[in-house]
């Protein structure tokens, strides 16, 4: 017989609770896996700050300052501190943390996200243009920038030559940059360029300049470099598309490992899922952005880790000390630690929804600004161009909200919520904790707000849910973060 369906006046029997053992698990894969300790529905939360608690992200700190656009590539200089960018407007910026000043030079060339690459080798920066679209107008080039001045043409058609012959770059394809073996080599559709300088055994040490070092079979592109660390080689990843049946012409996608010298051959060649379009170096691991996937290089292919909602590319990746950042649609993902010695986790910590954009905004670029703050450019199609900083150390205010999802709970048999525990980490002074809940019916129904007005890091909420499914919603906006939450229950039926 059903329990009687008399309102509750005190909190049931059995109990769930939510607390720090969950969010140090970071986010699940789906809402429906629960193979994590929240759902990856939460947005805008930030667990370094405090571990163990749960609060907002900090507030971004406008830093365009003179950028007279948008941000296509960056690069540290490690000597210094300095982040240096290349803008939509072809012009030359750094920043020491704070905002971009005026700009440092000015370039004749073209840039785009994906398709140029920015990258240091020596004293020197190096910047790979693109006039993305015109395929065949072979005008595409690299420059070379000391940190005041430009060699906006002259440096590679000078230097990399075909019998004598000055080159470009093809148009049309990726430029994506490496160093590996202490040479620099430049990713040109199915060739590969190299750059030496100070090695003693190449030249006497003097610069040497090869124009298609390797040269790949017509109709491959290569879209990513990276160092491989069980081999010390150079990683090549290239697409190629063939004709099926003449019913469409899906890719055929590699890694190759390459010693740097051999015009044609790798030493090692792997066929993988997908396009490969990032890879970049972190914590002993090597990540590899592919297609919609985020994995891992383990020597012989790739091991996925998690999916995505868009290709990642190299631009859009980036870490600070141990954290690992990434964009995915609107949203900032980090991998990392949250507890020392504990496995890495992923969570969403900011999303462009938090500051009123919709899905028309984008991230261009994502860098490390030093002193535990990222860089941040994105842009809408209008197009209206932003660059802010983001303290990652930092909890959010109540002026910064963000919606932490629990794990979707399944019960085995129907059950009768009477009552929910929220505490905080502190009485709260100013903002609120907005909580709701999802069940059987899948709709999100209130179920109060904690706020100033109740003088304790603690309130109960008496409930009358009946239900097999349960997930809570917090939606915080309050420099006070949520501690734990306590659901007592009974069985209904």
């Amino acid at each position: 017989m059903a329990k009687s369906q008399q309102q509750p006046t005190g909190p049931g029997q059995q109990t769930l609770t939510i607390d720090y053992n969950d969010f140090i698990k970071g986010m699940g894969t789906t809402d429906y896996t629960n193979d994590a300790g929240f759902s990856p529905n939460t947005i805008g939360v930030n667990l370094l700050p405090n571990v163990g608690i749960v609060g907002s992200t900090a507030v971004p700190v406008d830093i365009i300052g003179s950028v007279g656009g948008g941000i296509v590539a960056t690069t540290p200089d490690d000597n210094t501190g300095t982040v240096f960018a290349i803008g939509t407007d072809s012009k030359f910026y750094n920043s020491t943390g704070g905002a971009f000043g005026s700009a440092l030079a000015t370039s004749t060339n073209t840039f785009a996200s994906y398709y140029s690459d920015f990258i240091e080798y020596g004293v020197n920066s190096y910047f790979a243009s693109t006039h993305q679209g015109s395929i065949g107008s072979a005008t595409d080039t690299v420059v070379k920038f000391n940190g005041g001045s430009i060699d906006d043409d002259s440096w590679f058609h000078t230097n990399f030559k075909v019998t004598g012959t000055g080159q470009y770059l093809n148009s049309g394809v990726p430029h994506p940059m490496a160093v590996c073996f202490g040479w620099m080599f430049i990713a040109d559709g199915n060739q590969l360029h190299r750059y030496v300088i100070g090695d003693p055994n190449i030249n006497g040490g003097a610069a040497q300049y090869t124009y298609g070092v390797l040269q790949l079979a017509p109709g491959n592109t290569i879209t990513a470099l990276g160092a491989d660390p069980y081999s010390g080689k150079l990683m090549v990843a290239y697409s190629t598309q063939y004709s099926v049946g003449g019913t469409g012409t899906p890719a055929v996608n590699r890694i190759g490992l390459y010693d740097g010298s051999n015009i044609s051959q790798f030493q090692k060649l792997v066929i993988v899922d997908d396009a490969v379009t990032a890879i970049r170096s972190h914590g002993g691991q090597l990540f590899i952005f592919y297609g919609y996937a985020l994995g891992t290089w383990n020597g012989n292919g790739i091991t996925w880790v998690r999916s995505t909602t868009q290709t990642i590319t190299k631009q859009q990746v980036t870490n600070i000390g141990n954290d690992l950042y990434y964009i995915d649609g609107l949203n900032l993902i980090v991998y990392t630690e949250v507890v020392v010695g504990k496995p890495k986790v992923f969570w969403n910590m900011f999303n462009l929804s938090q500051l009123g954009f919709d899905t028309s905004a984008y991230y261009s670029a994502i860098f490390n600004l030093q002193s535990s703050k990222l860089g941040m450019a994105y842009a809408t199609t209008l197009p209206a161009y932003y660059i802010r900083s983001l303290d990652i150390t930092t909890a959010g205010a109540s002026t910064q909200s963000a919606s932490f999802y629990s794990n979707k709970y399944n019960f085995p048999r129907r059950v009768w919520i009477r009552a929910i525990d929220v505490i905080l980490n502190a009485v709260p002074t100013t903002g609120t904790h907005t909580l709701s809940y999802i069940d059987d019916s899948g709709s999100l129904t209130s179920v109060g707000v904690f706020n100033n007005s109740l003088p304790s890091a603690y309130h109960r909420f008496y409930t009358n849910i009946k239900t097999t499914i349960f997930q809570l919603l917090d939606v915080i906006a309050s420099s006070k973060s949520l501690n734990r939450v306590i659901i007592y229950y009974d069985l209904y039926e």
